[in-house]
């Protein structure tokens, strides 16, 4: 106590101290609105997108909490030395993490684009007010996420989590053979992201799968970077903030999160086996370290999950030569290793016995089975990190594809080599991530030979699918060199105004660079305006500025950690929405009477446009909702040859338009299978039900009638018969 009330302020200590200060942070909250307002207007009529007015919205009305919460946590620095606070964070962050996961998971907060069913179903029907985001806007280009993984996890519910999900495609799908999806079973022991799905149902299980997920990422980040920097807090905070709220994190929100933790996560638990000797402690963590790389493996992305794996194995390799010394290792130590690899087998062995039909049917498709890859050309790719901060609040076509992680590439690996070249390479980690990084380069920008490309597995990825991990090593080794600068910087002052010269110069032609070299469609508003790309370059100087500027350490690291914190939130924060529950897809008329239908004379249901996804959440079989998996008995009806089987062996979305010609089946894009129908086929298809909007025309046709039974706010329900 003592201690505590030596750190507060003259202020502080007086009796209407705190209560003056929140009188303070109160006013800020207020004047945070009108500042709020202001802004408003100055951005009306502006080339942006509702996600840049989104970003700004903490209206008094609704959101002044959240800012009155930051206000005080700020306010709260002037009463208690900063250092107690973050000293008490630190000591106390996973009670910390755990009450904000546990709060989240009542709350049923999520940062799902779900809200996004409001615009294409029944949109004249007002949403309810638990429906509307929080914070963000929903996002249309997240398409993977809310119109084919959360409909096909949403429908479990209606399996009873089931391995077998009837409804998707109206065909028996086996979901362990499809990432993130929630199923009574084995595997689940290594999916604990999944768990809330399982025990408390869809709207928790979604906030437990969203926050679960990130805040788990923040706290493994923080630690794994503890390990790479030698315990430099602010620097690792700083890294676990550039990993958590990173674009390519954000944009691909279901993509590499569970492989990021499961594989930083056998770092962390190989280094506690190396350094704890108790025997109860060494099994737990063998246990874990098992299911870890079993999670790691059931991420089912060989897109991601093939580079990150060369990632993982040098930070691991680097991990047991620093730790082994000290582990008093003797060679029944390594039945420790034959315990982890059981369990990895056990679950590898099971889990394919249990999907290996899945399996098979997906190897043997068009898209992606098919897939092969041997690189090239790729290296303009890595410069589409300088449109990230601006891509959340811009209009840009394709902000995912463009998403990467700030590793401000190639400036470290431009100063990793000088370091290498300066200490000998007497750096294990960050030697085994400038060779790792280097053969990513080859890869990328000349290509390797067939047989190089499957013997390095590589082939199972693309050039747009590697750059994102190309950025993460950059990422990696900019916060390694961060928390080794002192054996960086040169000595003498001739010497370090050469090395700032060069550190500005290569983030000034990775900027040029970029402008010529980006994308078209990642591009914000197509081109990046010259304000921005100054900011953009004033941000990347910033964050690259502890490995030139003479300030001591400890005055470096913290208003690093602070300005990267910053940056962070910029590029990262807002790219998701903040929801409450999935009343975006419950609240709308067409979800009851879809289930009123079901209950009463259940049947196969065909959906035009998006709705084939929206039928099967509401319980119900739906034909063109997306195929994970084809179906091939009823799509090669239409193709009696087999000499097209290539448009429907695939993975797809599928659309049906309705014609008066012969049936037939078309490939607008990899992942889309359009279905031309004749409705003299619905009865090859088994169809039921069509669910359609109202202004759809389908054609009449000798023998089939279609009865309206459902007719409400633009959408229009027909049976079959």
């Amino acid at each position: 106590m003592a201690d505590n009330h030596q750190s507060l302020t003259a202020l502080g200590r007086t009796r209407w101290g705190w209560p003056t200060m929140a009188v303070c942070a109160v006013l800020a909250a207020y004047a945070g609105n009108v500042a709020y307002k202001g802004l408003q207007a100055k951005l009306d009529g502006l080339p942006v997108t509702g996600a840049l007015r989104a970003a700004t919205t903490i209206l008094w009305s609704n959101h002044s909490s959240v800012f009155l919460v930051a206000t005080l946590f700020l306010v709260l620095h002037t009463l208690v030395l900063p250092r107690a606070i973050w000293m008490f964070i630190f000591r106390y962050r996973y009670a910390i993490a755990g009450a904000t996961f546990l709060l989240c998971v009542v709350l049923q907060i999520n940062g799902s684009s779900l809200a996004m069913w409001q615009v294409y179903v029944q949109p004249t029907v007002p949403a309810a007010d638990s429906s509307i985001p929080l914070l963000g806007v929903p996002r249309a280009i997240r398409s993977d996420e809310w119109l084919s993984a959360i409909p096909l996890t949403l429908s479990q519910n209606f399996t009873g989590y089931s391995v077998i999900n009837d409804l998707s495609s109206a065909s028996p799908l086996n979901v362990l053979a499809v990432a993130n999806q929630p199923v009574w079973d084995l595997t689940v022991l290594c999916k604990p992201f999944l768990w809330g799905y399982l025990l408390f149902g869809s709207g928790a299980g979604l906030a437990w799968f969203w926050c679960g997920r990130f805040i788990t990422l923040f706290l493994v980040s923080f630690e794994f970077f503890r390990i790479l920097t030698h315990d430099r807090r602010p620097v690792s905070l700083a890294g676990a903030c550039l990993i958590a709220w990173a674009p390519a994190v954000q944009w691909w929100s279901g993509g590499p999160v569970e492989m990021l933790i499961a594989g930083m996560g056998m770092a962390l638990l190989l280094r506690a086996f190396l350094t704890h000797t108790e025997t109860w402690k060494r099994i737990g963590y063998t246990v874990l370290f098992g299911l870890a790389a079993s999670a790691y493996m059931f991420t089912l992305y060989p897109a991601w999950l093939v580079p990150l794996v060369y990632i993982f194995i040098a930070v691991l390799v680097v991990v047991f030569l620093d730790c082994r010394r000290d582990a008093g290792l003797r060679w029944w130590h390594f039945l420790y290793l034959i315990g982890a690899l059981l369990i990895i087998g056990t679950m590898a062995v099971y889990w394919y016995l249990r999907s290996h039909d899945a399996i098979q049917v997906m190897l043997s498709t068009a898209y992606p089975g098919a897939r092969f890859e041997t690189g090239g050309w790729g290296l303009g790719l890595q410069f589409d990190y300088v449109s990230n901060l601006a891509s959340p609040y811009l209009t840009t076509g394709n902000a995912c594809e463009g998403s990467q992680f700030l590793g401000f590439f190639p400036l470290p690996e431009t100063i990793a080599v000088y370091y290498l070249v300066r200490i000998r390479g007497k750096d294990a980690m960050v030697l085994a991530l400038a060779i790792v990084q280097a053969i990513f380069l080859v890869f990328a920008q000349f290509g390797f030979p067939d047989w190089l490309a499957r013997f390095s597995l590589l082939y199972l990825t693309t050039n747009s699918r590697l750059t994102p991990i190309i950025s993460l090593v950059s990422l990696l080794l900019l916060i390694l060199l961060i928390s080794r600068r002192e054996k960086i910087a040169p000595e003498r002052l001739g010497g370090k105004v050469l090395f700032t010269a060069v550190c500005i110069a290569v983030l000034l032609t990775a900027i040029i660079l970029a402008v010529h070299l980006m994308r078209p469609e990642v591009t914000p508003l197509g081109h990046l305006p010259v304000f921005y790309l100054a900011l953009f370059f004033v941000a990347a100087v910033m964050l690259a500025s502890p490995l030139f500027l003479p300030a001591p350490s400890h005055i470096i690291y913290p208003i690093f950690a602070i300005v990267t914190s910053l940056i962070a939130l910029i590029g990262g924060a807002v790219v998701n929405p903040t929801m409450r529950g999935i009343t975006a897809v419950t609240d709308r008329p067409l979800y009851t009477a879809i289930q009123q239908i079901e209950t009463t004379a259940p049947g196969t249901w065909i959906g035009t446009g998006l709705l084939g996804d929206y039928i099967i959440m509401a319980g119900a079989p739906s034909i063109t909702s997306t195929n994970f998996l084809p179906v091939i008995d009823r799509w090669s009806q239409f193709d009696p040859t087999g000499e097209n089987d290539a448009t429907y062996n695939r993975y797809a979305h599928v659309f049906v338009q309705f014609t008066t010609e012969p049936t037939s089946l078309t490939n607008p894009q990899s992942d889309v299978l359009l279905v031309l129908l004749n409705p003299a086929d619905l009865t090859k298809l088994d169809a039921d039900y069509i669910c359609t909007t109202s202004d759809t025309v389908i054609p009449s046709t000798p023998g089939v009638t279609l009865t309206v039974i459902y007719n409400e706010a633009g959408i229009v329900i027909y049976r079959v018969e």
